[in-house]
């Protein structure tokens, strides 16, 4: 397992500074995409806006999904 962070980057800036461990990067790209759902619903002033950044520790690798 991978611990991954769900930072937000945009209007507003968000890290996280704990993360989730999950098995893969597509478990967390599909968490990503939950919590840019989850975003765009209950704070609509972040929609189009911002991003739900996902690293991987020790990686370079980041993945983006637009809230």
């Amino acid at each position: 397992m991978k611990r991954f962070f769900f930072g937000l980057e945009g209007k507003q800036n968000i890290s996280d500074p704990g993360g989730l461990l999950l098995h893969s990067e597509l478990q967390a790209l599909r968490a990503a995409q939950r919590l840019a759902a989850e975003l765009a619903n209950y704070r609509p002033d972040l929609r189009g806006n911002t991003s739900v950044v996902v690293t991987a520790k020790d990686q370079r690798d980041y993945y983006y999904v637009l809230v």
